[in-house]
C-alpha cells in the first residue's frame, strides 16, 4: 500500500492539533521537530512539498516526548542556532531560537577587529557564532566547568576561536577579567522562582542554574550591569537577553548605571527580548 503523503499545511494542522490535545500551542517547537525529523536547515522549511505518513507519525511521536519534558536537545542529540549544529548536554541550557536575536543586535554595529566577552556562555553558542562572523576571538565566561567542557567542544567542531574562562559572577570580576571590551554580551539566567515553578516543561532537561535569577529574576542582570562600566571601552556597549515584563526596570538600573543610547530588540515572536546601551 502506498504510504499517504500530506502537505506542509496539512501536516502542520495534524500536529498542531495533536499538540493541542496534550496541552502544548509551541509552534515553533513543531516546526523545529519537522525540520529536524526531515533532517533539514531551517531555511528550508518553506520549502517542504510534502509529509509522509511514516514520517508524521515520528514527528508526533517526538512532539508527545517534548510536551511530556524531554528536551529537543535530548530528542535529537544536538539543537540548530544561527544555523550551526551545537551540541548540549543536560548539563548546559538548550540554545533558544530567542537568544538568536541577541546575535543579530549585536551583528548590527561596525565593529573593527571588537574586543568582546560573552558572559553565561552555556553552550557557547553565541560567543562561537559572533567569533565565526566577526573573525575575532571571543572570551566566554561561565561558572560551570560543565559548561565551559561543552563550549570548548563545540569551538573545537564549530572552528570558533574561544578563550574560556571559568568564573563566579558574584565574585570580584578584577580577579577574572584583565582588559576592556567593545562589547559585553549576556544571555544570564532572568527567571524567578515563580516562573521557573510555573513553566516545568522549559526547566526540564536544562540545568535549573540556567534559569534562577533570585528573588526578582535579576540577580545576574544587577551585577552584570554594576560591573561592566569598569570593563568597557568608552562608547563599549552592553547587549542583555531579558524577560520582556522586566525592562522598564533594567532601562532604570541601566540608567542609574551611568548607560545611555538604550535600544531594545525583538525576538522571532515579536517580543522584546533584546535591550542593549552605551557606557559614555
Amino acid at each position: 500500500m502506498e504510504n499517504k503523503k500530506y502537505s506542509l499545511a496539512e501536516a502542520l494542522k495534524i500536529l498542531t492539533d495533536f499538540a493541542n490535545l496534550n496541552n502544548s500551542d509551541n509552534l515553533e517547537v513543531i516546526k523545529w521537530i519537522v525540520i529536524k525529523t526531515l533532517r533539514l536547515k531551517r531555511e528550508q522549511f518553506d520549502y517542504i512539498k510534502c509529509i509522509e505518513l511514516e514520517e508524521l507519525e515520528k514527528m508526533k511521536k517526538y512532539i508527545k516526548r517534548y510536551i511530556t519534558g524531554e528536551s529537543l536537545s535530548r530528542i535529537f542529540g544536538y539543537i540548530e542556532f544561527c544555523g550551526e549544529l551545537f551540541d548540549v548536554t543536560e548539563n548546559v541550557f538548550d540554545p533558544r531560537l530567542s537568544t538568536e536575536a541577541l546575535v543579530s543586535e549585536v551583528l548590527k554595529y561596525d565593529y573593527k577587529n571588537p574586543e568582546i566577552i560573552d558572559l553565561c556562555t552555556g553552550s557557547g553558542c553565541v560567543a562561537i557564532i559572533l567569533s565565526k562572523r566577526l573573525g575575532v576571538c571571543v572570551d566566554a565566561l561561565d561558572v560551570s566547568p560543565f559548561a565551559i567542557e561543552i563550549t570548548e567542544k563545540n569551538a573545537k567542531k564549530l572552528s570558533g576561536n574561544i578563550c574560556l574562562i571559568e568564573f563566579d559572577l558574584c565574585d570580584d570580576w578584577n580577579k577574572a577579567l584583565y582588559k576592556k571590551y567593545d562589547v559585553i554580551v549576556s544571555n544570564p539566567p532572568y527567571w524567578n522562582a515563580s516562573k521557573i515553578l510555573t513553566n516545568p516543561e522549559v526547566v526540564n532537561d536544562n540545568p535549573l542554574i540556567a534559569f534562577n535569577g533570585g528573588e526578582d529574576g535579576l540577580k545576574f542582570i544587577k551585577l552584570i550591569i554594576k560591573n561592566s562600566p569598569m570593563f568597557l571601552k568608552s562608547g563599549g556597549r552592553l547587549f542583555l537577553e531579558m524577560d520582556p515584563e522586566q525592562e522598564k526596570e533594567i532601562e532604570r538600573l541601566l540608567l542609574d548605571g551611568g548607560f545611555v543610547d538604550i535600544k531594545t530588540a525583538k525576538d522571532h515572536r515579536g517580543i522584546d527580548r533584546v535591550i542593549s546601551a552605551k557606557i559614555q
